[in-house]
Order: structure tokens, then C-alpha cells, then sequence
């Protein structure tokens, strides 16, 4: 990939997706990290697992709120 800087996204799935026979949380939101480095790959898996305790920021996710206003909340994270 080549990337000096890490990438994230977040993926709001239109169909539920079951990922085990008889799940009964389907999954409908999906983040991805491409990292340069194993380091920056955990410090960013930290950060996001940290802001998922926040029930504001939960709040955007299932709205599914648009962009500019995810956006601006991650931002604003220390």
C-alpha cells in the first residue's frame, strides 16, 4: 500500500450481516484500519475501542449520522 499515515473508515452496511449461525447481534457497522506499522495499528484500535464506551458518540453511530457530524466528533478527540 505504501501509506506513511494511517487510514480509517467507518462502513454503515445497508443488509445486516450475520457472521455466525444463530448470531442474534448482526453487524451493521464495520471499521477498517491500514496502518504503517503494528504500533500505529494498536494505538488506533485503542482509540476507537476507548470511544465506543461514549454513549453520545454510540448515539451518531446508530442514527447513523452523516458524515461531517462523525467526523467532527473524532476530531475532537484528544
Amino acid at each position: 500500500f505504501g501509506s506513511a499515515r494511517p487510514i480509517a473508515t467507518l462502513c454503515f452496511l445497508k443488509d445486516k450481516a450475520f457472521f455466525e449461525p444463530g448470531d442474534t447481534a448482526p453487524v451493521r457497522i464495520v471499521w477498517t484500519l491500514v496502518t504503517p506499522s503494528i504500533r500505529a495499528h494498536l494505538a488506533i484500535l485503542a482509540k476507537v475501542a476507548s470511544t465506543l464506551h461514549d454513549k453520545e458518540f454510540r448515539a451518531l453511530l446508530d442514527a447513523a449520522a452523516p458524515a461531517p457530524e462523525l467526523l467532527a466528533w473524532l476530531k475532537a478527540i484528544p
